[in-house]
């Protein structure tokens, strides 16, 4: 597992066909610590969707990843 540069410690990271790097990773202390990122090609995040559990946020990455970008 990768720290990334908000903190967050990224726990998967999948492409799209598109070529879009989205990750899922755990974001510590907050309400809802599981999230998928969008992240571009120097590491910031963006167009998040936060979760209460890992198995919300893996059913997230794989709808994202499909390219149901939701």
């Amino acid at each position: 597992m990768q720290v990334l540069r908000n903190g967050a410690v990224r726990v998967d990271e999948r492409r799209t066909i598109r070529g879009e790097i989205l990750v899922l990773a755990y974001w510590e202390g907050r309400d809802l610590p599981w999230v998928t990122w969008r992240m571009d090609g120097e590491g910031h995040c963006y167009w998040g969707h936060y979760f209460k559990t890992l198995a919300e946020a893996a059913q997230n990455l794989e709808v994202r990843v499909g390219g149901n970008l939701v």
